[in-house]
């Protein structure tokens, strides 16, 4: 927002309701958009202003669609497409505007209506849930390998035998050294849930696989062996997102 307060090139921005707007839908505020780096790409290759308000607004509309066997094909009347373009946007000027090639959309042009269908690789929610789930594979069998080792470096120690160098190794290579209690001294397992596991394959996707393994072993170290953990995916996050500031911030200085 523009305000002339006497002064030159000062520009007043406000935040309509910036303590929720970034929360997700189901927290009060306005929910996400998923894009992925094909749809960006894309998009920034359009030439047309009024191709760019379509596209988009179709976008959008299809980020819900999360069911991989559905076509996304949107038909829209040319009132409706009319309802949010300029006025001066008349169905043949529509028309001229959406002829252009673009590998986001196939366009199809009948009487009343316009027929949209996406590029498949183009849609970031499925990339993105696809991409989760992979993550959330792959972090599962590494935690759960994690478990399996330290619970049968837990029964030797039960046994008062020594613990074996191969799950000393597997543990020592994942950063996990201390144990816990006064007597026995025994390691203890993530035992994550299904929702644990979930948030660090989102994780994954928004960071990297191998970013979020990074800080399994500082995260037992600091908390878990301590008994003080209680959201190990809020905990990460938390531990990433700094570690991206720092880093941000030494390329910004240097």
């Amino acid at each position: 927002m523009y305000c002339n307060d006497g002064s030159k090139n000062r520009f007043h921005v406000i935040l309509s309701e910036y303590t929720t707007y970034a929360l997700s839908a189901k927290e009060g505020g306005r929910g996400y958009a998923t894009f992925n780096r094909c749809f960006l790409d894309e998009l920034v290759k359009l030439q047309d202003l009024n191709q760019l308000r379509v596209f988009l607004r179709a976008a959008l509309d299809m980020d819900t669609n999360r069911n991989p066997e559905r076509e996304l094909i949107q038909e829209n009347q040319y009132s409706f497409l009319r309802s949010f373009l300029p006025r001066y946007c008349k169905p043949n000027i529509i028309k001229k505007a959406l002829s252009a090639a673009s590998n986001l959309f196939q366009v199809a042009f009948g009487e009343d209506v316009i027929a949209l269908k996406m590029n498949p690789e183009c849609h970031g929610r499925r990339d993105f849930e696809k991409n989760n789930k992979e993550n959330t594979d792959i972090i599962k069998k590494y935690i759960e390998k994690l478990d399996s080792v330290m619970k049968h470096a837990n029964a030797a120690i039960m046994k008062k035998q020594p613990v074996t160098e191969d799950d000393l190794d597997a543990l020592k290579q994942a950063g996990i050294q201390s144990r816990a209690g006064s007597l026995r001294k025994l390691y203890v397992p993530f035992n994550l849930t299904d929702d644990d596991l979930k948030d660090l394959g989102c994780l994954g996707s928004t960071y990297s696989v191998e970013s979020v393994l990074e800080c399994v072993g500082y995260v037992y170290e600091q908390y878990q062996s301590k008994f003080k953990m209680s959201s190990i995916g809020a905990l990460i996050r938390t531990i990433l997102k700094e570690n991206n500031s720092q880093t941000e911030l030494f390329y910004a200085f240097s």
